[in-house]
């Protein structure tokens, strides 16, 4: 069994290699010095390739091959060449204790093309590189850095009230961000290991389209015709369905609207909010009464807490905030609602609501400022 590198494959910056099957020879080593030299070659690329990843999980995967490659190096006679340094150790060959980088034996995690890192550095993209705090997902880190999890994806799945369950809080690193390669750059160095990205981008042609029903909610079609809607629904994040302690894109989005029955849509309608959870549409909640049926609301993160909120307005004319569960928040004192609006309007990482009376305090409802005369019909905030 011979390992031959392969014209290293990307992805998240991982590289592949494959194991060619071939028959040995008669002259071949007898069984155990085979055994050894597999084994030691299958453990050394499992350590550098947990080296280069930085993530807990890339290493936990390379423990079995570790395994395998250590019993293998019991049956084999005499152990492998190497000087521990200077020349004649070509780069990315096996040696005493590691594999061959610059010149030196160096240890296998460490071994970074043609550079030994540090202990305490991780090979990333041909570059020896200092491992940034403790991510989840790349919101975590820096601008210019991206969340390298060796793999490790989390899991969980959102319940019908909301709560995630059988999350996964598995830990990544941040990394700086993976270099692109120039025109012509083939993105793999001398020793095989991958130096940068490939652009990659795909401009898919047009074509027409026939969108087609896959979830419905509603549908009274004789009366009260309870599940009649006249203002435009929001698709919002309100809970954390993966378990990672954030509300981000990777949550299962709601879908929140106000309902009306009878044909009341000047009055008190129901607020609702659905989700679909395991190809089912599930109601996380509904509250009777919240906002003025006909008019529109708007949805996000009022108070900095995990989960959105929903602003509304209600028949008296005075504003709402819903939390992400459909509690209420709170009750502004200001009158002048028909299309609440979310801003950072001063500047300070805090959103505001604006609507057509003036400007709330976003965590709190309180007044902000107020417009005299007030808006009127249709306005926008940039």
């Amino acid at each position: 069994m011979l390992l031959a590198p392969l014209a290293p494959l990307v992805r998240r910056g991982l590289l592949a290699l494959a194991v060619l099957e071939e028959e040995a020879p008669p002259e071949a080593l007898d069984k155990g010095e085979t055994a050894g030299r597999e084994g030691e070659v299958l453990r050394a690329r499992a350590e550098q390739r947990a080296g280069e990843q930085g993530g807990q999980g890339a290493r936990s995967r390379g423990q079995e091959v570790h395994r395998l490659g250590a019993e293998g190096a019991e049956g084999r006679g005499a152990g492998l060449g190497g000087d521990g340094g200077g020349s004649g150790c070509p780069t990315g060959e096996l040696c005493e204790g590691g594999l061959c980088a610059g010149g030196i034996c160096c240890k296998a995690h460490l071994a970074c093309g043609e550079s030994c890192c540090e202990e305490g550095t991780l090979c990333s993209f041909g570059t020896c590189v200092a491992p940034g705090k403790a991510c989840f997902d790349s919101s975590d880190c820096g601008e210019s850095e991206y969340c390298e999890r060796g793999g490790s994806e989390p899991s969980g799945s959102g319940g019908a009230a909301g709560q995630c369950s059988g999350g996964s809080g598995a830990e990544g690193v941040c990394l700086p961000l993976p270099p692109i390669c120039a025109d012509g750059e083939s993105g793999v160095g001398p020793a095989g290991q991958i130096t940068c990205l490939q652009k990659c981008e795909v401009k898919p042609s047009f074509v027409d389209f026939t969108p087609e029903l896959k979830y419905a909610w509603g549908g009274q079609v004789v009366p009260p015709t309870a599940t009649d809607v006249m203002m435009t629904p929001i698709v919002v994040q309100l809970d954390d369905d993966d378990c990672d302690g954030k509300v981000t894109e990777r949550d299962i989005p709601e879908i929140v609207f106000t309902t009306f029955a009878s044909g009341a849509y000047t009055q008190a309608g129901t607020l609702h909010a659905i989700s679909i959870v395991n190809g089912q549409i599930v109601e996380k909640w509904s509250v009777p009464g919240a906002f003025h049926a006909g008019k529109h609301i708007a949805g996000g993160d009022l108070d900095g807490l995990p989960g959105s909120e929903i602003v509304g307005c209600t028949t008296a004319g005075t504003v709402q905030a819903y939390r992400s569960d459909g509690t209420l928040l709170w009750t502004s004192t200001l009158v002048g609602c028909g299309q609440p609006a979310l801003a950072d309007m001063d500047g300070d990482g805090k959103p505001e609501v604006v609507v057509e009376g003036g400007i709330l305090h976003g965590a709190t409802g309180a007044t902000k400022a107020i417009f005299s005369p007030a808006m009127v019909g249709t306005f926008a905030v940039s």
